[in-house]
């Protein structure tokens, strides 16, 4: 689930909308046009679903396909803010961040609509609809709906804040291992919303089995290291790097990434 929140592209999709003055098709570009002031408004009200976080709000289809087909906006998307005047657009939102604000793990390979064009065409080049992601994160949450999947918007949710993903160390046959896994503050008013919430992320992108891969593979990596160190200080010295790449890792995504998780477990650990 997205554990890291970005901020809004400084971008709006009037400046987009503005670069398609030089659609050969005249009456295509007359449509949008003509329209324009209705989309933006649509665009707002996007806004405010996403800071109540009540994006199933938002209408499935297009309701003036008679006027701007779902085909033309997808046309636009893909004529016009991938390869053409809104390319800037399109680059600068995936260039925003170097890690996939999903996973928090893998690099950025694409840029992803949060509500999927095919089933909300209106907001096909709305910069607020498009948001960074890898590839995997993008192929597990394909073109689900916000009806029927509640996602987290890594332009709106605040999440930073709270530390909710753990791990115990375990020992199996001399092999050291990790167990990562979910643990919402019942103090908090919206405890139980937020388990469900991110209970359903975790189990639909599979992250925690790869959380325990990724943290095993990462400590057999840097197991000599850690001899190392502890050689020459001691138990001392060891926990300054561990504190140190902990510092790192909160810094690089959050108190959340599995990085963080990985240093915080062994720091925790006597």
């Amino acid at each position: 689930m997205p554990q890291r929140n970005l901020p809004i592209p400084p971008v709006k999709m009037i400046e987009f909308i503005d670069t398609i003055s030089n659609y050969t098709d005249f009456e295509k570009k007359e449509r949008f046009k003509n329209y324009k002031g209705y989309i933006l408004l649509q665009e707002r009200l996007y806004f405010l679903r996403g800071i109540d976080n009540k994006f199933n709000y938002i209408s499935l289809g297009n309701p003036i396909e008679d006027r701007i087909s779902t085909t033309q906006f997808k046309d636009l998307y893909d004529r016009k803010l991938v390869g053409g005047n809104g390319r800037a657009i399109y680059n600068a939102i995936f260039k925003s961040t170097e890690i996939c604000p999903t996973c928090l793990l893998r690099g950025i390979d694409q840029v992803d609509h949060f509500l999927p064009k095919s089933k909300y065409p209106l907001y096909s080049v709305s910069p607020l609809n498009l948001v960074p992601i890898c590839e995997k994160c993008n192929g597990v949450k394909s073109a689900k709906d916000a009806n029927t999947f509640t996602f987290i918007h890594p332009y709106f949710h605040e999440l930073n804040d709270l530390t909710w993903l753990k791990a115990r160390i375990h020992i199996d046959s001399n092999i050291i291992g990790f167990n990562y896994f979910m643990d919402i503050p019942d103090t908090l008013e919206n405890h139980i919303e937020l388990e469900k919430v991110i209970s359903e992320y975790l189990k639909a992108l599979k992250l925690l089995p790869l959380y325990n891969s990724k943290a095993s593979e990462l400590h057999s990596n840097m197991q000599n290291i850690f001899r190392d160190m502890y050689d020459v200080g001691g138990k001392e010295t060891v926990l300054a790097l561990f504190k140190s790449f902990y510092k790192k890792g909160c810094k690089i995504g959050t108190s959340n990434s599995s990085e963080a998780v990985f240093y915080k477990a062994l720091i925790d650990d006597d």
